[in-house]
């Protein structure tokens, strides 16, 4: 049945252009050209990203204006969605900036806060690496701090352990021999006098996983000087009141000395050679 309808359609088209001239069927033949040209450069268009083409649906065939008006009700929902798609990754991408700055703004508070303690910090990863350092760091055991994040600790531990005047006392608390506490302080080699005390916490992930290890050094040189300050007071005022009290005890004996040479003297004859 499907191949006598064929062969019905192409005795039918075969008696169409058979009973037309040949000006008419070159005529015919661009008029089915115009549109299918029309149709095939839009959609050429629409691929190249162009979504305001658009294909004449008033003119030409009845079945051509169909597929133009189909063409074109696609393009505007091409075009709508495109736009959807626009907007929303403007907003995405505003919003992407917004956290960007404020991110950036944190760290720069974060950096800033980090880098005013009075406290030297040096974060370690577990496998060696330096995490971060602040300026106080190079202060205290002059380091380069602003190079140490990124670079092996074993780069810089020698020169790290030749601050301390007490270098086997300090390596006990660094290797975990000895736990770190007020009590213990380390003082400093170099030009300027430095009296530490030593932290120490594991730095862990949001996880819970430990990544790392933070040092603490607090600086308690001032505190040392006010502290021996106060002893050399103290030992002034007991040397003080030491002499005072040798001075009273000797001024007691003076007067009892003098009060006895004025008897004396008032119980001998004048021109006694004992007034002389």
């Amino acid at each position: 049945a499907v191949a006598d309808d064929r062969e019905k359609v192409q005795r039918r088209n075969g008696v169409i252009t058979g009973c037309l001239s040949g000006g008419q069927k070159a005529k015919f033949a661009r008029r089915l050209a115009t549109p299918l040209t029309a149709a095939a450069d839009a959609a050429h268009r629409l691929a190249l990203g162009d979504t305001q083409v658009r294909i004449d649906n008033k003119t030409g065939p009845h079945e051509m204006r169909l597929l133009a008006s189909a063409f074109n009700q696609m393009v505007s929902e091409v075009s709508q969605h495109r736009n959807q798609m626009e907007r929303l990754v403007a907003v995405r991408t505003q919003s992407l900036q917004d956290s960007q700055r404020h991110a950036e703004s944190l760290s720069a508070q974060f950096r800033a806060a980090f880098e005013s303690i009075q406290e030297a910090i040096v974060m370690i990863r577990n496998d060696g690496t330096v995490l971060a350092a602040n300026r106080q760091v190079g202060r205290f055991f002059r380091l380069p701090a602003d190079r140490l994040p990124g670079t092996p600790w074993g780069q810089w531990q020698e020169a790290f352990f030749s601050a301390f005047a007490d270098r086997a006392a300090f390596t006990a608390v660094w290797t975990g021999q000895r736990q770190p506490d007020e009590s213990l302080q380390f003082e400093l080699t170099g030009p300027e006098r430095h009296v530490v005390t030593a932290y120490t916490s594991p730095v862990t992930s949001m996880s819970g996983e430990s990544i790392g290890t933070i040092w603490v050094f607090r600086d308690l040189t001032r505190q040392r000087e006010l502290q021996e300050n106060l002893e050399q007071a103290q030992k002034m005022e007991a040397i003080g009141r030491l002499a005072g009290g040798v001075a009273h005890d000797f001024n007691n004996l003076l007067t009892g000395i003098m009060g006895n040479l004025s008897l004396a003297e008032m119980q001998m004859t004048s021109g006694s050679p004992a007034l002389e």
